[in-house]
């Protein structure tokens, strides 16, 4: 039998195939097929062979996926990712800043996230990379300042390296939040 959380699994799936709540999907022009599942784990399942674009959400959570970031996942996503393909990571962005994160990954990879500059979503941030070494990335994608921080690995991770202002934080969220009622 199904549990309650396939059931939520498959709630997410409806609504990200519903072009009226989001677009990432219709604008893939093509095959794709969604996989439900800790993202790591699930790709790391696939048979050998090359996508052309990665998109991997956590949507609106309040944790960090620590194992999804380190520097082994990231890799290992890009190994299963075609030349010139493209992998996205969309976080939610109420506690934590990923920024610095992928500003020391695009220090040990030819390849460079950036992030891109959505107007008008502030509970979201999208990461973007193109397995492309000397890519001229559109206007819209900012590059990543490197403020310092390690790469996290399988052995090594920081939480206060991405953490956000303390202070300000609960402020800013409740903020927004009372704007949306």
């Amino acid at each position: 039998s199904r549990g309650l959380g396939d059931v939520y699994k498959r709630q997410v799936v409806d609504m990200a195939k519903n072009e009226h709540l989001f677009g990432y999907l219709k604008h893939c022009g093509g095959h794709y097929k969604v996989y439900l599942g800790d993202a790591r784990l699930e790709i790391s399942k696939q048979p050998y062979k090359k996508y052309g674009a990665i998109l991997s959400t956590v949507y609106w959570s309040s944790t960090v996926p620590f194992h999804l970031y380190t520097k082994e996942a990231l890799d290992m996503y890009l190994s299963k990712l075609e030349d010139g393909g493209y992998f996205s990571i969309i976080i939610p962005n109420h506690y934590f800043d990923f920024a610095p994160l992928f500003a020391a990954y695009n220090k040990t990879s030819p390849y460079k996230f950036h992030v891109i500059q959505e107007v008008g979503n502030p509970f979201f941030r999208t990461f973007v990379l193109k397995k492309e070494a000397e890519y001229m990335p559109p206007v819209d994608w900012q590059p990543l300042v490197d403020t310092g921080v390690e790469v996290w690995t399988d052995d090594f991770y920081n939480i206060f390296d991405v953490l956000k202002d303390p202070k300000n934080m609960r402020l800013t969220r409740d903020a927004k939040r009372f704007d949306l009622l």
